[in-house]
């Protein structure tokens, strides 16, 4: 049998991947040795994560922004909540990227090519064999980060603008995480505001639907948005990000052999119901990693627990086939559910008085009527 060339052979250098180099590093490695293989030759200021601070976690440091308080709103009205206790929190890529690249460059222990196209796994049992571009390497195991989009499905879909305005327009104290103030002929549409400054930020022109729209649909959108709403204000577009992001309830097997675990949108680490990652990826690789440090190859560990998993189920299935209902429902969420409490929800760290209390507070009726149809074995690869 072949010396391993690695202890750990990660596969895709994204978030999941770097976030799993790095909690290894953290929970002690000893001798054992990181291989990361990424597809892109460089990195570049891409895409942003979000989360309603929770804990601590290795990229603390990187975060550079954050707000107490938060709006939903629509023609009807708005909500508006608070925390200083779980403040919402930005991430720019560039930030994370640096700094987790960095941590891995100082560390001997771990190796980072880049470039590099992954074509086959192969498993034995001492270890598993990864073809690449870069040529045969082996390793005792795979930690698959490699993204994989549904071809099809529901999913969220964006297009953001970092604008600077020519007058102080924004609220830097709020962030507006929904402004259902916009057409929705094309399935469920709202604009997401950040605003870093009272001239500076970031806005998408957001959608919970199938297909994704051309770019010049968004761009068309989020300039009818901003003449709208601020007037005439000028504003210059400093950089742009994109994204789609699943939103479906999958059956997913994040550990299909012994040497083999899948991560990030693999693994079902994205909460498929809001599209929010960081956290869940986080708090995954830290177990993740512990484990490994504890036990060569530990068990499986469902990465969101059976309770949880159906909640987005029948959710997901409630905006499929009422998304005329979504802006009400979510107005209603952010208004009548404590900011605590929904919170701890959305994280998926409440107790089950907690998740009762959130689940009172829409229309039970209709929800009622989706449990059926969101477990429905004819639907079961659908929201």
């Amino acid at each position: 049998m072949a010396r391993a060339d690695s202890d750990y052979l990660i596969l895709g250098g994204g978030c999941a991947g770097l976030s799993m180099a790095v909690h290894l590093l953290e929970a002690g490695l000893g001798n054992r040795r990181i291989t990361l293989l990424e597809s892109r030759s460089h990195y570049e200021n891409d895409r942003s994560w979000c989360r309603w601070h929770w804990g601590e976690h290795p990229f603390q440091s990187c975060v550079s922004h954050r707000w107490t308080r938060w709006q939903v709103r629509r023609e009807q009205g708005q909500a508006e909540a608070a925390s200083t206790q779980h403040p919402y929190e930005y991430i720019a890529g560039k930030d994370f990227y640096d700094y987790a690249l960095a941590r891995l460059e100082r560390d001997p222990r771990v190796e980072l090519h880049l470039g590099v196209e992954v074509s086959e796994t192969r498993e034995d049992r001492e270890s598993v064999a990864v073809e690449s571009t870069q040529g045969s390497l082996r390793g005792k195991v795979v930690l698959d980060a490699r993204h994989r989009f549904p071809t099809s499905g529901y999913s969220q879909h964006f297009l953001g603008w970092f604008v600077r305005s020519s007058k102080p327009v924004f609220d830097p104290d709020v962030a507006l995480l929904m402004d259902f103030r916009v057409d929705d002929s094309q399935g469920i549409h709202f604009v997401y505001i950040l605003p870093f400054a009272a001239d500076y930020a970031l806005v998408e022109d957001t959608y919970f639907s199938a297909s994704a729209l051309e770019t010049q649909e968004y761009e068309t959108n989020l300039r009818n948005y901003l003449e709208a709403h601020y007037g005439a204000v000028d504003f210059a577009i400093e950089a742009k990000e994109r994204g789609r992001i699943p939103m479906m309830s999958r059956e997913i097997d994040p550990h299909p052999s012994p040497r083999h675990y899948l991560l990030g949108t693999r693994g079902g680490w994205v909460k498929p119901s809001t599209g929010y990652a960081f956290h869940f990826i986080q708090r995954s690789c830290r177990a993740l990693a512990q484990a490994f440090a504890k036990d060569e190859l530990p068990p499986w560990q469902r990465p969101r627990s059976a309770w949880t998993e159906s909640l987005d189920r029948v959710f997901l299935s409630y905006l499929e086939h009422h998304p005329e209902q979504a802006s009400a429902l979510f107005l209603q969420l952010f208004s009548r559910v404590p900011a605590q409490t929904l919170i701890r929800f959305l994280m998926e760290e409440s107790t089950l008085n907690e998740d009762l209390a959130v689940m009172r507070s829409v229309p039970w009726l209709p929800f009622v009527s989706e449990v059926a149809r969101a477990f429905s074995p004819f639907v079961r690869s659908r929201p």
